[in-house]
């Protein structure tokens, strides 16, 4: 059974640079994720249109 304190979401996000997010969850701990290896991997062109700035942020 999952409580609801067990569950980590995302309060808010800002665009550090590039493809770099920093994401702070609900627990009040802070994670800088950088998309770009994500995002040059992929092979969804879905995906891959984030590679582009404009559509990124």
């Amino acid at each position: 059974m999952i409580l609801d304190k067990q569950i980590i979401s995302v309060e808010t996000v800002n665009h550090i640079g590039e493809f770099k997010l920093e994401l702070e969850f609900n627990d009040k701990t802070c994670q800088v994720v950088d998309f770009y290896p994500f995002l040059s991997r992929s092979l969804n062109p879905l995906i891959r249109k984030y590679l582009s700035p404009e559509e990124f942020v």
